[in-house]
């Protein structure tokens, strides 16, 4: 008998019981369908009746979990980079070992054999190599960098470099190899890849190093600063006629041959600086950019009187013995003029000047066929690339201000350390009113330090309407009063003060150590000075309202030794100052003006503050990164504000120096030494407990009177 069911006889109903009851697992499927049905159609609904604050959640979350994902992914993308660096460091190294030994200060007399042939660069400085041979340079024949730097090389045996076939550096500087230089001829002539060499320090002379150039063809770079050379021949260099940068730096040079140069067509570089020539006479390189005869005896410079464009960019002529204004070609491209420490003492020398100083010198000759002052004048007028000009540590007593209005590209003329007096041309006051029309739009830096300037002309900043920083530092400045705008009324041209609001856009100036004894109100008026310098004026008086219209520009300002006490420091509030010095003063109380600035650093060292308010110290919380106080008496019993910046974890730059007095005793310690004062302090702490003890009890008293007494009806 066959016990099983035959689906065929039983009910749909049945089957359906039966179904579950074959299979268990289903029917809960099944059940949590419907359930999950139910849930949906609660979620739609839920949708329906939200749906834009459903949408905006959705968003949110979507923007979370993709900036998590963006996080996650950089943070792998860094560790990724992070460990792919340290691999290819990790091979540099390796590999580096191979291409490149350093072998200095070993001591070494001969060349190590032991080295891989597969040596790139090859560092033997500072050792006591005497000889270079065929034996020891043979194995050595993929070299591309060799040095030998300060060894006490004397041999260069021939041939001995001829393996070196792909040598691009050699340095050779600080030998002595001038003792074998009759054996060096040709020494070089096989490195046809060699593009820099040094011979520097090698005690070498002119026909020496004719055994080092006479056929390096590829040489770019060549140093021989240092060296026993005084004259330059015509045909020294005819060997390098590659060279692009030349270094004849330090040595004797009296004399340079004409065409010397003329082989060299890629020369850029020229330094002839430390050596002893007297005279350029006739400056022919029209393709040189840089030239450097600065420690020179130079008297006079002339270029070629020539209707051809030169490159020269950058002309470095300071101390010489200039007495007039270099001759320059007409036509150049000269953005760095500098003239410092010589003897120029007219910018235009006057004819007279001229033929009763120079007489029949060199100078003479040379200019002989030139009308000087206006020769000059016109060079001058042609500087029209010209960014830079130095003029400082020269004899100038006067400046011909209105030849600004040709250097129209101009940025920083440096005349400090000269002996202006005033800054004038010694034209009346109607040619000076006459130069506001010849402004300088590009001038950015004026530098007058260190002359015996007492004013500035009120038609300058008219002039130079640009002008951002001005360095009067060491001068004699005078400041005119409010109602004074400088101007003399009499037929001198000398202004008698000066006034800076015309300078609208001066940010920098230094009037450090000029004697100024007052500053009066508004002399600054109308200005966005940034930055202050009022150092080293002894017995300083700041007026109230003198730095009024500064306010709200001034970042930093240095009042340093001006022995200024409370009464003559009249700040107002500077509410962008981040750097105050206000050192060797007299000071009794921080300037409470300034607890509204945000400071970073501040100087309060050799004063007489006894203690600085909290608040300052609390408004400095966020902002005050350096701070220096020592030199002060500061009461050991009221060190709150020391406790409140060291909490900020403010740098107090001299607390090893800081030193404090207890007032009962007039003991003077070390802040660092005695870190809990406290304990000398109970005095101090009992008394004030009295006084607070007495006012309460007065208090009660006047209290209990008053509620005694009867009202008046």
């Amino acid at each position: 008998m066959d016990s099983s069911l035959d689906d065929s006889s039983i009910s749909n109903s049945s089957k359906s019981k039966l179904h579950l009851y074959r299979y268990p697992a289903l029917a809960k499927s099944e059940e949590s369908s419907r359930e999950l049905s139910i849930a949906r159609d609660k979620i739609a609904a839920f949708e329906a009746k939200f749906k834009s604050t459903l949408i905006a959640n959705t968003k949110n979350n979507w923007l979370e979990k993709l900036e998590g994902q963006v996080t996650t992914y950089r943070r792998e993308l860094i560790q990724f980079k992070r460990q792919k660096l340290a691999k290819v460091n990790a091979d540099y190294e390796q590999n580096r070992s191979v291409f490149e030994m350093k072998c200095q200060n070993l001591s070494l007399h001969t060349l190590p054999r032991s080295l891989s042939n597969n040596i790139k660069t090859l560092d033997l400085s500072h050792n006591l190599i005497t000889k270079l041979t065929n034996r020891s340079m043979s194995h050595f024949y993929n070299l591309v960098n060799l040095n030998l730097y300060y060894n006490q090389l004397e041999t260069i045996e021939n041939g001995a470099l001829d393996a070196l076939s792909h040598l691009q550096s050699l340095n050779l500087e600080s030998n002595r190899l001038y003792k074998q230089n009759s054996s060096h001829k040709g020494v070089l002539d096989h490195l046809q890849r060699l593009k820099t060499l040094n011979l520097a320090n090698n005690n070498l002379d002119s026909d020496m190093m004719h055994c080092y150039l006479s056929s390096a063809t590829s040489l770019l770079n060549l140093d021989l600063s240092r060296n026993a050379i005084i004259i330059l021949f015509s045909e020294m260099f005819a060997g390098v006629p590659r060279l692009s940068t030349l270094d004849l730096s330090d040595n004797y040079i009296e004399e340079i041959e004409r065409g010397t140069f003329n082989s060299l067509k890629d020369l850029r570089v020229l330094n002839l600086a430390l050596n002893a020539m007297h005279c350029i006479a006739s400056f022919d390189l029209l393709q040189l950019r840089l030239l450097n005869l600065s420690s020179n005896s130079l008297e006079f410079f002339i270029g070629q009187n020539s209707q051809e464009s030169y490159q020269l960019s950058n002309l470095d002529l300071s101390q010489n013995n200039l007495q007039h204004f270099p001759i320059l070609p007409k036509f150049h491209m000269l953005q760095h003029l500098n003239l410092s420490g010589n003897n120029i003492g007219e910018l235009i020398p006057s004819s007279y000047e001229t033929e009763h100083s120079l007489g029949a010198t060199t100078w003479h000759e040379a200019t002989a066929e030139l009308e000087l002052p206006a020769a000059i004048e016109n060079i001058i007028s042609h500087l029209t690339h010209l960014i830079n000009l130095d003029l400082s540590n020269n004899h100038l007593v006067t400046f011909p201000w209105y030849f600004l209005s040709y250097l129209s590209t101009l940025q920083k003329l440096n005349m400090a350390e000269n002996c202006l007096h005033n800054v004038t041309d010694g034209f009346s006051i109607k040619i000076s009113d006459k130069m506001k029309n010849r402004k300088n739009m590009s001038l950015r830096v004026l530098d007058l330090r260190a002359n015996s300037i007492q004013s500035i002309p009120y038609w300058l900043f008219d002039m130079l309407p640009g002008i951002e920083q001005i360095n009067l530092k060491n001068n004699n400045i005078k400041f005119c009063s409010c109602c004074h705008n400088g101007q003399n009324n009499s037929a001198s041209s000398v202004d008698v003060c000066s006034n800076f609001s015309d300078a609208h856009n001066l940010h920098y100036l230094n009037l450090q150590n000029n004697s100024i004894q007052d500053i009066p109100p508004h002399v600054f008026h109308h200005k966005s000075l940034f930055s202050l310098d009022l150092s080293h004026n002894a017995g300083l008086n700041i007026q109230a309202g003198a730095l009024k219209e500064v306010e709200q520009s001034l970042q930093t300002l240095s009042l340093n030794r001006n022995w200024m006490n409370d009464t003559q420091a009249n700040l107002p509030c500077l509410k962008w100052l981040k750097s105050l010095d206000l050192s060797n003063n007299r000071l009794q109380v921080f300037p409470p003006s300034l607890l509204c600035s945000s400071l970073e650093s501040l100087d309060l060292q050799n004063n007489s503050l006894r203690s600085i308010d909290e608040r300052a110290t609390l408004i400095w919380t966020n902002s005050l990164k350096n701070i220096s106080i020592s030199g002060n008496s500061f009461d050991c019993c009221s060190l709150n504000w020391v406790h409140s910046l060291l909490i900020a974890e403010t740098n107090i730059l001299d607390l090893d120096k800081a030193y404090c007095i207890y007032p009962s005793s007039n003991t003077r310690v070390p802040f660092i030494k005695q870190s809990n004062h406290a304990q000398h302090c109970h005095h101090k702490t009992g008394v004030g407990y009295l006084k607070f003890v007495i006012m309460v009890l007065v208090s009660v008293t006047l209290c209990s009177i008053f509620v005694m007494i009867p009202r008046s009806s």
